[in-house]
């Protein structure tokens, strides 16, 4: 369009959308991204055990999610594009909040990087099934499914009522009986 002879009658406002849909496009952009990394991290931080281990990531990541809704909550009162991008503070906004959730994905990263340090069979889950796993540590029973992962020749643990564990079953359905018991809450989990 700027090329047409004719563009010169329009050139400030040729210059005013090329401007606004720049603008636009590098918004949505960095919406997208920031929004795909929050619906990542949005389930893992509300998690506790997650929060009691990574105080500093936690503070960011509730500083970023309070950004984000208060900022999705403003988009949908006014969805009309041409009105919400009037506020050139947005861009900026999505791009702090981009910065700390990497601040937030490397503290984590760390985290679990220490974790299979200390228990070298968490190298044999993705990164998904380990936070699942350090998520629910309250709950030991939801190890479960990812047993035969960590343990060639264990299936599944039996516990009781009280999350004490009796025995295991291999892929085979052979059990084998534990004496003593283990106790998951004197193990912490």
């Amino acid at each position: 369009m700027k090329g047409s002879p004719y563009a010169k009658t329009f050139e400030k406002r040729i210059a005013d959308w090329e401007d606004w849909l720049t603008y636009t496009f590098n918004l949505t952009n960095s919406w997208k991204g920031v929004q795909q990394v929050w619906i990542y991290l949005e389930p893992i931080f509300s998690s506790p055990d997650i929060v009691k281990h990574l105080p500093m990531e936690a503070g960011k990541f509730k500083d970023v999610d309070a950004n984000w809704r208060s900022l999705m909550g403003r988009i949908n009162t006014t969805p009309q594009v041409l009105e919400f991008t009037k506020n050139r503070k947005l861009l900026d906004l999505l791009k702090e909040c981009a910065g700390n959730l990497d601040i937030v994905q490397k503290g984590l990263n760390a985290y679990m990087e220490e974790k299979r340090m200390s228990f070298p069979r968490f190298y044999f889950l993705s990164n998904d099934e380990l936070l699942e796993i350090l998520s629910e540590t309250k709950d030991p029973e939801k190890v479960q499914p990812h047993l035969m992962k960590c343990f060639d020749g264990i299936k599944r643990l039996k516990f009781d009522e009280l999350k004490k564990i009796h025995g295991m079953y291999s892929a085979e359905a052979e059990y084998v009986d534990f004496n003593p018991l283990i106790d998951t809450a004197l193990a912490r989990g």
